[in-house]
C-alpha cells in the first residue's frame, strides 16, 4: 500500500512485486492537472508488475488544491477497469480474486455542508 505521493516512487511497487503482492493500493490527493500523468504511471505499474492497482483519490477543494476525484482501478493489462465519475461523489466497490479485478460503482447526490448550514443544525447556538 502506498500513501499519497509514495506511488510515484517505483521502489514501492518493486518491493510489493518482490513480496508477491496480488494487489497494489494507493490513497492520494491527485489534482485535476496531475491526474493524466499519474493515471499513466499507475497503468504502467499494473501492467509491468501484473497486479491490479487501485487508487482512492480525494474529491473536493482542500488546502487550495482542486482534486480530480476519479478513484478507480487498473487491471493487469494496465487498462482502466473502473473509474468514479469526475467531480461526483461516488462509491467504487472492487473485488480482486486471482489477480482479476471486478468492480462496480454507485454515484449519489451529495452537497458538502457550508458554514451557512451551521445555523440550521440541531443544537447550534
Amino acid at each position: 500500500m502506498a500513501i499519497w505521493a509514495d506511488f510515484a516512487n517505483p521502489s514501492y511497487a518493486e518491493s510489493a512485486a518482490a513480496e508477491q503482492a496480488n494487489i497494489y493500493i494507493t490513497s492520494a490527493l491527485v489534482t485535476e492537472t496531475g491526474y493524466a500523468a499519474d493515471a499513466r504511471l499507475l497503468s504502467a505499474m499494473a501492467k509491468r508488475h501484473q497486479f491490479p492497482v487501485l487508487l482512492a483519490n480525494h474529491l473536493s477543494n482542500t488546502g487550495g488544491w482542486q482534486t480530480a476525484g476519479k478513484s478507480g482501478g487498473w487491471n493487469t493489462s494496465g487498462e482502466l477497469a473502473i473509474v468514479a465519475d469526475e467531480g461526483v461523489p461516488s462509491l467504487v466497490l472492487v473485488d480482486v480474486s486471482q489477480y482479476k479485478l471486478k468492480a462496480t460503482k454507485a454515484t449519489f447526490s451529495f452537497r458538502y455542508p457550508t458554514l451557512s448550514d451551521e445555523a440550521n443544525l440541531p443544537n447550534s447556538k
